[in-house]
């Protein structure tokens, strides 16, 4: 598992997830009556039944937005944006999980990736190069390339690019400080890039998206609008 993973799992189902690094992660737990799943995977074209074909969905960039969302809602416990949340979390859950891709690797280059995604958590502010990755677990520059991208369903760029994505989302939220220091602080050098990339990820701006989720931020926008509607 790694940081943006999918565990999936039936109702009355074990499982067991373990840290051979011995640090453990912030999990979130979503719990759905079969009922609903059902009802879902009846509305969802691509979906033919209900039990999940796989157990682990990687970090692919398109969860970004949505785990970004869990995540402030983790942080912040609005519980009017759980329900939405939820149905949003069971649907994207069913359509990956049936989407007919597989993700299975040998045990060796698993914790070899492993090893790769804990470097990239430690360094994600930094420079991080496919060299100096594939160095770190013993592999050439191609077979790196491929096990990673067999393992996580991402290329190593594009994996590393939605980690600091999902880690301005975060600071955009909880933060005030402005765009420009927030960009830089995770890693990124150019601002114009940076807010084409942000916009392309979340439909929004940078600013935009901290408008709509940085609770202060939000709270003045809305009592602005209240004082607006009195006067007219």
């Amino acid at each position: 598992m790694a940081p943006g993973s999918l565990l999936l799992g039936q109702r009355g189902s074990c499982f067991c997830c373990t840290h051979d690094h011995g640090v453990g992660d912030r999990c979130v737990a979503f719990y759905f009556d079969p009922g609903l799943i059902e009802e879902l995977a009846a509305e969802i074209p691509s979906v033919s039944r209900t039990r999940f074909e796989m157990h682990r969905v990687p970090p692919l960039q398109t969860l970004v937005p949505l785990l970004s969302d869990v995540c402030a809602l983790a942080n912040r416990g609005d519980a009017s944006a759980g329900e939405e949340l939820a149905l949003r979390m069971a649907g994207a859950a069913l359509r990956l999980a049936h989407s007919g891709s597989d993700f299975k690797v040998n045990t060796r280059d698993e914790r070899r990736i492993t090893e790769v995604l804990r470097i990239v958590e430690e360094r994600l502010t930094g420079p991080l190069s496919i060299a100096a990755l594939a160095k770190e677990v013993g592999l050439s520059r191609y077979h790196f390339l491929r096990t990673f991208h067999r393992t996580i369903g991402e290329t190593p760029y594009r994996y590393i690019l939605s980690r600091r994505l999902a880690f301005v989302a975060e600071r955009l939220s909880s933060t005030s400080e402005n765009v420009l220091d927030t960009a830089l602080a995770c890693g990124f050098g150019d601002l114009s890039e940076f807010t084409r990339r942000f916009r392309a990820r979340f439909g929004l701006t940078p600013a935009m998206y901290r408008q709509q989720r940085h609770p202060l931020r939000r709270a003045k926008y809305d009592s602005s609008s209240v004082r607006t509607l009195n006067c007219s």
